[in-house]
């Protein structure tokens, strides 16, 4: 888990800087929402956050051959956006299905 905790760290601070919430003070919406989607992608396509987040689920007894998931999702919410739920890294999109649940 710290592998993993450390790599997200890693791509926040290289696409975010060293302090995200002061990322209004030098740049625009625009650049904050391509900047974001920059980072998104670097998480989504980095193969070292997907094994550990699959090593993570798999010590907590997940059986990876019989769930799906979408993987480690990098979500920004910017101070525009506080209306919309677009938090949580389990959440699935709305073209794939219902958003993660937490069992009750």
């Amino acid at each position: 888990m710290a592998k993993l905790v450390e790599a997200l760290r890693s791509h926040s601070y290289t696409y975010l800087g060293d302090d995200p919430t002061l990322i209004y003070e030098h740049s625009t919406e625009g650049d904050i929402a391509q900047t974001s989607a920059a980072c998104r992608r670097a998480v989504r396509n980095d193969l070292a956050i997907a094994d550990c987040f699959n090593a993570a689920l798999e010590a907590v007894g997940v059986r990876l051959d019989d769930t799906y998931g979408d993987g480690v999702v990098m979500r920004v919410q910017t101070a525009g956006s506080s209306d919309r739920s677009t938090l949580g890294p389990l959440r699935r999109t709305e073209t794939r299905g219902e958003p993660y649940r937490r069992p009750n």
